[in-house]
C-alpha cells in the first residue's frame, strides 16, 4: 500500500498515515507525534520528550 506521500507502508505505517490523512481532510491546522516512526513515514512534525 502506498501512503498520502507515495511511500510503501506496512501494516503498521498504515495507520499513522491514516491518522495523517485524516487531519489533513478535517483542515486541521496542526497534526505531531511522539512516535519517531511516524514522523518518518507519515511526514509527521515529532514532538521530542526528556
Amino acid at each position: 500500500m502506498e501512503g498520502a506521500q507515495g511511500v510503501r507502508i506496512d501494516q503498521g505505517g498504515f495507520a499513522d498515515c491514516l491518522i495523517e490523512r485524516t487531519c489533513h481532510d478535517a483542515i486541521c491546522k496542526y497534526t505531531a507525534t511522539l512516535d519517531t516512526k511516524a514522523a518518518k513515514l507519515a511526514g509527521l512534525p515529532l514532538i521530542k520528550y526528556a
